[in-house]
């Protein structure tokens, strides 16, 4: 005759989608009177597992979720706004419009429960010296974002894509170290006259006197980039009223840099002896304390930039391809500020890649001009904003105890 001296049930049930998992555990041990003290060791550690699994889950799982949530978030954000610009900018290359959805709102929601149940019963199922020690363990893991996206229409859109962008904002961005080069063949149109040709007019035929005036500005371009480099070009502004006034001190550099310093101030019409100059958003200089600066919108950016798409030749050839844009770029402007590749399969090692008409569209990874670009784009669309009262997407992430 065998006795049983010891015997466990074990049940394992697991629920697992998208956004939850559940998992429990129920365990069923029966002890005889024979073996009741053999199987004492076994018992205890059965209980202590579950005691130890029982008080994992009771420990916060909110600070732990800081981290990658955060960095999860900012990370898929950032990601979503770069396709979404090169989305727009290979639409409007196709005759489309640009349109704009914003993430105003971000809210994610945990939910950890944790239960463990033991207990012991004897005389189990009515047979005498049986002793049965039940025990469950069970914890459910639930997720629940919410994303609010906000079109960007109406004020909002007149206030991002139509209006100028303010030469005070352009001055702030070069302090904080942007090249200035970059700066002011994106974003500027004219300064003191001098007219910036890297985005024209598809309708605008070039005059003798118009190369002139590009040629002056590309000089400007160069002296502003070789004194930022060598850390000579020492720039702020101060707003008194509705007064800009920028300060270019007397440089008290070597004499190469005493020379193109005065040829700086001979390119803008400006005083050769004055250290102080009015910025105002204007196309006229009036006098030669001013510096007047035409700047664009972000609109006539995109529009021009759009040239830069690369189609492919079958669009081309079935002329679903927007030749006929208000605004263009060079060929040696394009290849300097963005350069978007077009294929028929996925590439590999891009910045950015996004799908559409059945193509790839694509800026390369290596390509540092087009990235800087691209910056600068969501960089002026955010400080756009300013004025509106918007604010970053607001991310709240409650995470709620274990019971």
């Amino acid at each position: 005759m065998i006795f049983m001296r010891y015997m466990m049930k074990l049940y394992i049930s697991i629920v697992s989608l998208p956004d939850y998992l559940h998992i429990s555990v129920i365990c069923y041990t029966h002890i005889n009177e024979q073996g009741r003290l053999m199987n004492n060791k076994n018992l205890i550690r059965y209980l202590a597992v579950c005691v130890l699994l029982c008080a994992t889950g009771c420990h916060s799982y909110g600070p732990k979720s800081i981290i990658p949530d955060r960095f999860d978030y900012s990370a898929a954000l950032a990601q979503s706004w770069k396709n979404q610009l090169v989305q727009n900018l290979v639409r409007m290359r196709y005759g489309g419009t640009p349109h704009f959805v914003e993430v105003s709102g971000i809210l994610s929601q945990y939910s950890i429960n944790t239960e463990a149940i033991g207990g012991f019963r004897v005389n189990a199922d009515g047979v005498a010296g049986v002793t049965e020690v039940p025990f469950s363990i069970s914890g459910s893991f639930t997720e629940s974002p919410t994303i609010t996206y906000t079109p960007l229409v109406g004020e909002d859109f007149t206030e991002r894509l139509l209006t100028p962008i303010d030469p005070v904002t352009i001055i702030y961005i070069a302090q904080a170290g942007w090249p200035i080069d970059h700066l002011l063949e994106l974003c500027v149109d004219q300064i003191n006259g001098l007219r910036n040709h890297t985005i024209v007019s598809s309708n605008n035929i070039e005059s003798t006197k118009a190369q002139a005036q590009d040629s002056e500005f590309v000089e400007l371009v160069t002296l502003l980039k070789a004194l930022q480099s060598q850390g000579m070009l020492d720039i702020r502004v101060e707003q008194s009223g509705r007064k800009l006034t920028l300060f270019l001190p007397p440089t008290k550099g070597t004499e190469a840099q005493n020379k193109m310093t005065m040829r700086l101030r001979e390119i803008l019409n400006l005083s050769q002896t004055d250290s102080e100059f009015i910025l105002i958003q204007s196309s006229i200089q009036r006098s030669m304390d001013e510096i007047a600066m035409q700047t664009r919108s972000l609109l006539t950016m995109l529009i021009s930039l759009s040239s830069a798409v690369e189609a492919p030749e079958l669009h081309m050839e079935q002329n679903i391809v927007y030749e006929e844009a208000l605004m263009r770029m060079p060929p040696s402007a394009k290849e300097k500020l963005l350069e978007i590749g077009s294929s028929k399969k996925p590439v590999k090692n891009v910045f950015v890649q996004i799908k559409y008409r059945n193509h790839y569209y694509y800026v390369k990874d290596e390509d540092e001009g087009s990235k800087r670009t691209l910056a600068l784009i969501t960089y002026l669309f955010n400080l756009q904003s300013r004025e509106s009262g918007q604010m970053a997407p607001l991310i709240t992430v409650p995470a709620a105890a274990p019971r």
